[in-house]
């Protein structure tokens, strides 16, 4: 059978001439070359030889077009994430702890000059009542 024969040992059949008298919706061969068999059978082996190369290399297009898009979508996806990042970053930054340590000193010492004003007033009240007592004072009588 032709299924078992090594390949060297068939020969494949080849179309010497080619008519196309009699075919009006032939699109493959334009009505000036149909009479002319040898150039048509040129034209359509240039044309085969043309689609061997082309057909590879669309799939190939095609397939770097798609891992293109895959690309760009993995792109946008890392840009939308370090926008992400860099967001909690400069959250983190004002949150940090020289921030804090910066306010907590600032309201320590708010506290401290509240606390010695407040002294300083009472210390003065102090003061105002112990010479109002002392004004107040009377020799005893003996």
């Amino acid at each position: 059978s032709l299924l078992r024969s090594p390949p060297l040992k068939t020969k494949q059949p080849t179309l010497a001439e080619l008519l196309c008298d009699g075919n009006p919706q032939l699109a493959s061969a334009p009505e000036n070359m149909r009479g002319d068999s040898k150039l048509l059978l040129v034209c359509l082996e240039m044309q085969q030889k043309f689609k061997d190369v082309m057909v590879p290399k669309d799939a190939q297009r095609a397939e770097l077009h798609a891992q293109s898009d895959k690309y760009v979508h993995e792109l946008s996806q890392a840009r939308s994430r370090i926008e992400q990042l860099e967001r909690e970053i400069a959250f983190l930054e004002w949150e940090r702890p020289s921030r804090y340590i910066y306010w907590k000193r600032r309201m320590v010492a708010f506290i401290c000059y509240l606390l010695e004003k407040t002294v300083q007033w009472f210390d003065w009240a102090w003061q105002a009542f112990q010479r109002w007592r002392n004004r107040r004072k009377t020799a005893p009588l003996y």
